[in-house]
């Protein structure tokens, strides 16, 4: 509550600063985000490291500074990129959203091993887009190793499902920019935005899918006639998951829609990055 309330009143500082029609806009701005920073690291509502991060994103978002120019004492803006990614997949993993939402994907199948096995790699590749794909393996393997005992699986079923999970989850890899370092730093050299790489990845994503686990299928031959139990997994909906939750959705629709906002407020380029900074912000606020 006593963070909260820090916050609100440093966010109140700023924007009467803002508003003060005596001192020229750009000084203000920068007295507006000095001042707001002060507050937070005198405080020390939130770690001292995410307050700084905070002011080269309210210097892009002020129009004080370019992307590019804000983040040039620290890294890249495509670092910051990979910063937030991996920050959103650190909190959906500390909280158990990632096996929640790979198990309600699951269980949609309702004992179909045929369809288990389908919508267990399209899970494992849409978690995989937000998630490395190392990490989205390491787990989603478990999960596959328990569908296969339930049914007394022979090596050509395992086989099928542990595979499976390894290429869906480069194949999900695939879709957004977010997914795998190489589509940030291939996206970085080629002036690609978060939207401009959906419009090559996810058609590469739908294409590839259906072909892998036909392949797959073809080469192991595997008997997906058989019922699977599904272990149910349950999860207290806390604040601080639902907290997760809005963060993640807010910071995927915000990449979906990066064009638009960033042209909004006058961004050119690199917004991406700040809004991934803006998401480390959050899960800390």
């Amino acid at each position: 509550m006593r963070r909260s309330a820090i916050l609100i009143f440093a966010l109140f500082l700023l924007a009467m600063i803002l508003l003060i029609p005596s001192i020229p806009l750009e000084i203000r701005k920068g007295l507006a985000v000095l001042t707001f920073a002060a507050v937070l690291w005198i405080t020390e509502a939130i770690p001292l490291a995410i307050t700084s991060l905070s002011i080269p994103v309210l210097a892009v978002l002020l129009g004080i500074l370019d992307v590019k120019a804000a983040f040039s004492s620290f890294a890249h803006p495509i670092i910051f990129l990979f910063f937030g990614g991996f920050a959103l997949a650190t909190a959906l993993t500390k909280y158990g959203l990632d096996k929640f939402l790979a198990f309600k994907i699951v269980s949609v199948s309702k004992g179909s091993l045929f369809g288990t096995a389908i919508l267990l790699f399209a899970a494992t590749a849409f978690i995989s887009m937000w998630i490395s794909n190392t990490s989205t393996t390491a787990m989603m393997l478990p999960l596959a190793l328990g569908i296969a005992g339930t049914v007394s699986a022979d090596s050509r079923l395992k086989t099928f499902l542990l595979l499976g999970i390894a290429y869906s989850a480069s194949v999900g890899g695939i879709g957004t920019l977010v997914g795998s370092p190489p589509n940030g730093i291939t996206a970085a050299n080629l002036g690609m935005e978060f939207t401009d790489w959906l419009k090559t990845g996810l058609p590469a994503v739908f294409i590839l899918f259906p072909l892998l686990f036909l392949i797959l299928y073809l080469y192991f031959r595997p008997d997906l006639k058989r019922k699977v139990t599904i272990e149910n997994f349950t999860i207290e909906m806390t604040k601080e998951r639902i907290g997760v939750l809005l963060v993640f959705l807010i910071t995927v629709t915000l990449w979906l829609f990066s064009k638009k906002v960033a042209a909004f407020i006058g961004v050119h380029k690199y917004f991406d990055a700040v809004i991934a900074v803006f998401a480390v912000i959050l899960l800390f606020a």
